[in-house]
């Protein structure tokens, strides 16, 4: 009877001191994950609208710098498209005064004196005045050509600048009576064989010039 007695009073102790601790212990627990979890709730969805709003921050920033990109783009193409039309327009100008200027020196120094044709002064002063107008043009020029081009322009030029001068010393102004034919000669097959193919030459090379300028 007594141990009887004894154990309901351990049992009594014991099991419920036991129980609550094991119920203060779960609900602890409990209480901690359930924390743990909502903090990280909130950090998720913080850091998801964080991602959102970087996102949207960089997409526009990114469509910013295409628009700006686009207007720079649109404007060098309007540049460059200006700049091929005026090299355009300076090869056609420069080969037009250059052209001329054969043209007006071959007259100059032909051998036919036909009815009606310019005297021989008149003829100097259209030579003289064709290569005032061709310097003019190429002098401005000469810096928007390329530098093989520009090389070859003044090959010829240098050469009808002495034929012309060799024609007018040794030719025109050579005294009355004074054998003139072997100068005229000369000068004649000069003009009408090397420099005009070298005329041609050019020219074939000023359309390649065009063309590469439309294509580019």
């Amino acid at each position: 009877m007594l141990y009887e007695f004894f154990l309901y009073i351990v049992k009594s102790i014991i099991v419920p001191g036991f129980v609550f601790s094991v119920i203060t212990y779960i609900s602890k627990n409990i209480s901690i994950e359930a924390i743990k979890n909502k903090i990280k709730s909130i950090y998720d969805k913080e850091l998801e609208k964080f991602k959102d709003e970087l996102k949207r921050q960089s997409d526009k920033e990114i469509e910013t710098m295409k628009s700006n990109l686009s207007v720079e783009a649109n404007r060098i193409n309007i540049r460059f498209s200006k700049l091929h039309e005026k090299r355009i327009d300076i090869v056609s100008d420069v080969y037009g005064n250059l052209s001329d200027l054969y043209d007006a020196l071959s007259l100059y120094t032909s051998a036919l004196e036909l009815v009606g044709m310019p005297s021989r002064d008149q003829r100097l002063d259209s030579l003289q005045n064709s290569y005032k107008s061709f310097k003019k043009v190429y002098t401005n020029s000469k810096i928007f050509l390329p530098k093989n081009i520009s090389s070859k322009i003044d090959d010829i030029n240098m050469k009808m600048l002495l034929s012309g001068n060799f024609f007018t010393n040794s030719v025109h102004a050579a005294p009355n009576g004074a054998d003139t034919f072997d100068a005229h000669l000369k000068v004649s097959q000069a003009v009408s064989g090397p420099m005009k193919e070298s005329l041609k030459e050019l020219e074939s090379e000023m359309r390649l010039l065009i063309d590469d300028v439309v294509s580019g």
